[in-house]
């Protein structure tokens, strides 16, 4: 009985050499798709540290516009107001050279009618 007894870890070590190796494929894909996650994990870090950073940038940009845009506001009525103003006195002008040209025409076809 002794003998049966000292062949038993004999027929079984094909079978537990089998399951260790079996065991050590399992740890390397683990322990790879650990080093996979890590990596998708470092890749979200550095997106999420950029989009914090144009976040600030974008913030910063809105505070300046919100700062300028008054004055550009001011500045636009202002410029409007003076194109009204001016706009009535260029077409008196235009109106005024416009006769002008018409009278200096009908003084060029008349001299051109006289050497004619």
């Amino acid at each position: 009985s002794s003998g049966i007894n000292a062949e038993w870890p004999l027929r079984r070590a094909p079978r537990i050499r089998l399951l260790l190796q079996l065991s050590l494929i399992q740890c390397l894909v683990n322990f790879d798709m650990f080093l996979y996650v890590e990596r998708l994990l470092n890749l979200h870090r550095s997106h999420f540290l950029k989009i914090q950073h144009l976040q600030k940038i974008l913030l910063l940009h809105s505070a300046q516009l919100k700062l300028i845009l008054p004055n550009l506001q001011k500045a636009l009525l202002l410029h409007s107001v003076q194109l009204k103003l001016i706009l009535p006195n260029l077409q008196k002008a235009l109106l005024l050279h416009s006769a002008r040209l018409k009278l200096i025409l009908l003084d060029l076809q008349k001299v051109l009618l006289l050497h004619s």
